[in-house]
């Protein structure tokens, strides 16, 4: 997809499905979902109450508002200008001073060395082309401060992965390492995060036809698997299987 094509794209996505155009469409996934991704964060990331955070792609807040409910001061970014205005009302709602600007990842401008983290929630694996990919990346060099933690969460299979989303690339773990470390990252940590209840719940989509028998037995399959999921994407003998990576880089320079 061409620039203004993408733009387009997410403008649409957002006014057909507000609050949850950023990830899966299904509200129910979505919670569950988030609840796995949140868990491997909070345990995997050290945060300070110190830290100035970036948030890319923060689409309505979500994230923002939970960092900065932490105590960190934070500020998100995102190419939709209507879920700029949704995270806005949403911090106010919470009493929270959470900057939100409308701003292309590839177009970030603050002062150099501005934040302690900069935090990427399944909003990297949309840029399509490499070469914006690496501008990004680059990008968000000259915005961390020394030492500084680049955090991404994207989709990073171990192997390649035919992709069958016209709006998501999927590149894997090693291909995202290499792209790192040419903009001046080196690797902290990779980790896995398990989704075997989301498999579940699609898995069994076609399988049973009575459509309130169907809801129940996936809501039921949600519930006892979210868990087990958190508690997987714990063990790295398991998690690093996972497609889903939470990979943290530190900056390196003088």
């Amino acid at each position: 997809m061409k620039p203004r094509d993408i733009k387009s794209f997410w403008d649409n996505r957002f006014v057909e499905f507000e609050n949850l155009s950023s990830g899966y469409t299904n509200e129910i996934i979505q919670r569950f979902d988030n609840r796995i991704r949140w868990k491997s964060f909070i345990r995997e990331i050290p945060l300070n109450k110190s830290d100035k955070i970036l948030d890319v792609g923060c689409n309505h807040g979500v994230w923002s508002i939970k960092l900065a409910k932490l105590g960190m001061d934070v500020t998100g970014i995102d190419l939709i200008s209507k879920a700029i205005d949704v995270a806005k009302k949403n911090a106010a709602k919470e009493s929270l001073n959470i900057s939100f600007k409308v701003m292309k990842a590839e177009n970030i401008n603050f002062n150099t060395n501005s934040f302690d983290k900069i935090i990427s929630i399944t909003v990297m694996q949309h840029i399509l082309n490499d070469d914006l990919f690496e501008k990004t990346l680059n990008k968000f060099n000259t915005q961390l401060k020394h030492n500084g933690l680049l955090i991404l969460m994207e989709s990073a299979p171990n192997k390649p992965k035919p992709e069958n989303l016209h709006f998501k690339r999927e590149r894997t773990l090693k291909y995202h390492i290499n792209l790192c470390r040419e903009a001046g990252f080196e690797l902290v940590k990779a980790r896995g995060v398990s989704h075997l209840s989301v498999r579940w719940y699609y898995g069994i989509e076609d399988l049973i036809k009575h459509k309130k028998v169907k809801q129940i037995i996936q809501y039921f399959g949600l519930i006892v698997l979210n868990p087990i999921d958190i508690l997987l994407s714990r063990i790295s003998i398991f998690n690093k299987y996972s497609v889903l990576k939470l990979m943290v880089f530190k900056k390196n320079g003088i």
